[in-house]
């Protein structure tokens, strides 16, 4: 039997924050949940500080670099954005008292909503080193990802294993549009140093071009994981994207 242990997702929060409890009771497990609510109540609001910190940096550049041409705002709002969400934090954990929380009240603001059992099928991993079995896993290739995201789900059956396959199914479809955004990006900072460079022989032009495609591609990939709430997924629901649609499992030789 293997536990798995899930982070907190945004309905998990909406649901602890929602609770009520009776002011009055003064036992030792509302005492419990009470802390592990005002704990995950300072994590919201102080997330809510890191974007607005991150948009006011993006706002001061914009307006700071108001007399030069777009190419040079767009490149230094990204990491100005970057560092505004840790000034955004530090501002969020000042205001709502969260530098100061305990260790023991964060861990009950980090303890998981939900807890996913899981057995194993077909090998007795007691008697692993003496098994012939190996576990090959294989990724998921183009083919995989289109079945996956083909599937249609009831939208009114809310059981555990349908909400596990719906959010498999949601961050597939994340990573294809965020490597959609990859590409374009790649695409665009190749088109946009092509012009640049039109007064410059071809030389210049095919030079310069491999360097500026890497590095659109990492700024396209960034794009697109905000603009598909990639880059505030929890790690389980990439790793439920991330499992293996295939199980090979060879005999090895004795």
């Amino acid at each position: 039997l293997h536990i798995h242990y899930s982070k907190l997702d945004r309905g998990d929060m909406q649901a602890i924050l929602k609770k009520k409890y009776d002011a009055e009771d003064n036992s030792e497990m509302k005492q419990i949940v009470k802390r592990r609510q005002d704990s995950v109540s300072k994590h919201v609001v102080s997330t809510n500080f890191m974007w607005a910190g991150g948009g006011a940096f993006a706002g001061a550049v914009w307006w700071s670099f108001r007399r030069y041409n777009y190419q040079a705002r767009l490149i230094a709002i990204p990491f100005f954005f970057y560092f505004g969400t840790f000034a955004g934090r530090m501002i969020g954990d000042v205001c709502t008292c969260r530098n100061a929380e305990f260790a023991r009240d964060r861990f009950l603001g980090s303890l998981p909503a939900k807890v996913s059992q899981a057995w194993t099928v077909g090998v007795d991993w007691a008697d692993a080193h003496t098994s012939n079995v190996a576990i090959h896993y294989s990724k998921l290739d183009r083919g995989d990802m289109q079945a996956i995201l083909k599937k249609k789900y009831d939208a009114e059956d809310n059981s555990e294993m349908k909400q596990i396959v719906k959010r498999r199914q949601d961050s597939v479809s994340k990573h294809v549009v965020s490597t959609n955004f990859m590409w374009a990006g790649g695409g665009a900072f190749s088109g946009a140093v092509w012009w640049s460079f039109r007064r410059y022989n071809y030389q210049a032009r095919l030079l310069a071009i491999p360097f500026f495609f890497y590095f659109g591609t990492f700024a396209g990939r960034m794009i697109g994981d905000v603009c598909t709430s990639r880059n505030a997924e929890f790690a389980r629901d990439r790793f439920l994207g991330s499992l293996p649609a295939k199980v090979y499992m060879p005999a090895t030789e004795a």
